[in-house]
């Protein structure tokens, strides 16, 4: 089907946001408002953070309501703590995503509607997208190892996790009611998919190595950051950016990132602000594409997604 801006007019969004993302958030805002979004919840933490967003993008989104989160806490710790009194109960169902993860539905929405209210709580998947030049989206991608939940309003309690809705009463046990496995067919059969932008260019993935505030293998060497760099290596999330750039592509979609939304000047503020100069960024470019060429050459490692979850943590151990 077309892109219908009534796709989504019975449901409310939550996100996050933090300055890192000003760059490409328009494109996210621009995306879901042509989709019918009807009403966006973004999640802050820091007074930053807020003044930023409204700065560049409360006046282009008007239908908003601003949620201050616990900024002693990862992101994804204080995002248990949501508030879903603060939910919209009218609004028929409600969507947790992130910025650099896009809707692409192909299908009936009365389908899409239908497979909500049988389900309660369905999880789209992600469909990894890794652009090394944002300017270059080739619009192909493979299938990646968890997705995004999507429910009916009334029966969310809290947040499981960045993936999952708790729900209420006997909803809880849905996943094991329709199985793990086939929780992510049910989408699939109505060409439901979350095209995840893990990487939107280089320079994309160096701010959220410097600057992540959420803990885990991915920015578990992030202090070492230009020390790493330096030696002419790369930190664990620009390692895991070259394994998932080098998987074998096998989806093909219409949608593509639209780099006219894109700011680089705003990137490249950023970037400046943290100490990370164009020579630098050239440094980091040449180390990335060198690590690469030995990812490509090293024929023993694990591709993507390996029967363990997730392989990328595995990276350390063979190169």
């Amino acid at each position: 089907m077309t892109k219908d801006k009534k796709l989504l007019s019975s449901f409310q969004l939550i996100t996050r946001y933090c300055k890192i993302e000003a760059p490409y958030w328009r494109y996210f805002l621009e995306h879901y408002k042509s989709l019918g979004i009807s009403l966006f919840h973004i999640c802050v933490q820091t007074e930053d953070d807020l003044d930023d967003f409204n700065n560049q993008f409360k006046g282009l989104c008007t239908n908003h309501i601003i949620h201050k989160l616990d900024s002693n806490l990862t992101p994804d710790v204080a995002m248990k703590n949501f508030n879903f009194k603060l939910i919209n109960p009218d609004l028929k169902y409600t969507i947790f995503l992130d910025s650099d993860e896009f809707f692409n539905f192909t299908g009936n929405i009365n389908d899409l509607n239908e497979c909500i209210d049988k389900f309660t709580q369905i999880r789209i998947p992600w469909v990894m997208n890794i652009l090394e030049n944002i300017y270059d989206d080739k619009c192909q991608g493979y299938y990646g190892h968890t997705g995004k939940p999507l429910s009916l309003t009334s029966q969310i309690t809290s947040l499981h996790g960045d993936h999952a809705f708790k729900l209420r009463g006997f909803r809880k046990k849905v996943e094991h009611l329709i199985g793990k496995r086939s929780e992510h067919r049910i989408p699939l059969l109505i060409n439901a998919i979350l095209i995840h932008y893990w990487s939107r260019g280089i320079k994309d993935v160096i701010l959220r190595t410097i600057f992540s505030r959420f803990k885990s293998f991915k920015q578990s060497d992030q202090s070492q950051f230009f020390e790493i760099i330096k030696s002419g290596s790369l930190p664990n999330r620009l390692k895991m950016m070259a394994f998932l750039s080098i998987q074998k592509n096998y989806l093909f979609f219409e949608s593509k990132f639209i780099s006219n939304f894109y700011d680089a000047e705003i990137e490249n503020q950023l970037l400046r602000s943290f100490g990370i100069s164009e020579i630098l960024v050239d440094d980091i470019q040449e180390n990335y594409f060198n690590y690469k060429e030995k990812l490509i050459k090293n024929n023993i490692f694990p591709r993507y997604p390996s029967i363990s979850i997730p392989t990328m943590q595995k990276i350390k151990k063979f190169i």
